[in-house]
C-alpha cells in the first residue's frame, strides 16, 4: 500500500490495529523502518534509523484510514456471526 510515495508493508501482531506494525523504506537512503499504524494514522514523524531523516508519515488520500476502516467493519461483522453461533 503506498501512502504518501512510501509503501507500507503491514503484519498483524496483535488484536489492538493502532499497535499493529507497519513497515516503510527511507524515501532518502531506502532503510526499511518500521512504525505502528497509530503512528502512521496519526501523521506522527518518524526518524530513519540509518541516515536520520526526518519523514513525516502521512496516509495521503486517506487510503489507509479507510482499510482499517473495513478491517473493523468485518471484525464486527464476524462476531455478530460468531455470536449467533454460541446462542
Amino acid at each position: 500500500m503506498k501512502v504518501n510515495s512510501m509503501e507500507f508493508r503491514i503484519s498483524m501482531t496483535s488484536p489492538d490495529l493502532d499497535a499493529t506494525e507497519v513497515e516503510f523504506n527511507c524515501p532518502l537512503c531506502g532503510f526499511e523502518n518500521t512504525a505502528t499504524l497509530g503512528e502512521v494514522l496519526g501523521r506522527e514523524t518518524h526518524i530513519c534509523a540509518r541516515c536520520g531523516r526526518v519523514i513525516r508519515l502521512e496516509d495521503e488520500g486517506d487510503s489507509l484510514a479507510r482499510k482499517v476502516d473495513e478491517i473493523n467493519r468485518r471484525v464486527e461483522d464476524l462476531d455478530k456471526i460468531i455470536g449467533r453461533y454460541n446462542r
